[in-house]
């Protein structure tokens, strides 16, 4: 019976552990995501960013620039009432190897910042 209780015990404790675990993983304020990462050009490009709602949310960009050619889009966002995906199809881009810029700002600066990279191979 003791051994019993004493696996119990510890099949509880090991649960415990793992939901604790869990519970402090913090969830990024600003994720990215690019699809294609690598076509050939001319494509099109999907950007994504999902964003955790905060008061001080009030704008969204993403950019992207490869050196010779450049788009980028930005929303007005309502801190923490903001939907929370946003998305641009970018049509046609030449070849060249993009960097993807995704930031969200306050009223007065930039909150969060992450950056990927896609590349579009051609003449």
């Amino acid at each position: 019976m003791s051994a019993h209780i004493a696996a119990c015990l510890s099949a509880t404790v090991l649960v415990l552990m793992a939901l604790l675990h869990f519970a402090a993983v913090e969830v990024a304020p600003l994720k990215l995501y690019v699809r294609p990462k690598i076509a050939f050009a001319p494509s099109d490009v999907n950007v994504q960013v999902r964003l955790q709602p905060n008061r001080a949310n009030r704008e969204v960009r993403i950019s992207t620039d490869s050196g010779s050619f450049a788009r980028a889009s930005q929303w007005t966002v309502d801190g923490e009432h903001a939907q929370r995906l946003y998305s641009v199809w970018w049509r046609d881009l030449p070849s060249g190897q993009y960097r993807v810029i995704a930031e969200v700002a306050s009223y007065t600066h930039v909150l969060f910042r992450v950056e990927d990279s896609f590349e579009l191979l051609g003449q």
